[in-house]
């Protein structure tokens, strides 16, 4: 009589400590990359090549392009915006640099759906 006592002892304290896994939290923040590509006619931009015409017909190339990306508001559907930390967050392209083709944004934006961005090539004033 004592063995199937002690065997459903055993069962129940075994189910008793096994824990629940729980599912895993839902981030609420995410972060954002941006890739940046030139083009001329659609084409990828190929620097030091003289081979792009202009509208009068003028060939001309292309040496470097160098700018900063400022100011990057996402917009919510519904008009409201966020607006990723204004003046913390710049970045610098240069198309000489490859490792500036790539900008991975680490700040904390709430997941969800945005219907647009927008931003400034180089800083505003009150900022320069």
């Amino acid at each position: 009589m004592k063995q199937p006592i002690f065997f459903f002892t055993l069962v129940f304290l075994s189910l008793l400590s096994c824990k629940k896994e729980e599912e895993p939290k839902e981030d609420p923040y995410g972060n954002i990359e941006f890739s940046f590509l030139h083009k001329v006619d659609g084409e990828l931009l190929e620097v030091d090549i003289r081979q792009y015409l202009n509208a009068a017909g003028n060939e001309y190339m292309i040496n470097e392009i160098q700018y900063f990306i400022t100011d990057i508001t996402l917009h919510i559907p519904g008009g409201d915006t966020f607006l990723i930390d204004d003046f913390k967050d710049v970045h610098y392209i240069d198309t000489d640099l490859e490792e500036t083709q790539k900008w991975h944004v680490y700040y904390h934006i709430p997941t969800g759906h945005y219907e647009s961005i927008s931003f400034t090539f180089g800083f505003k004033e009150e900022n320069n």
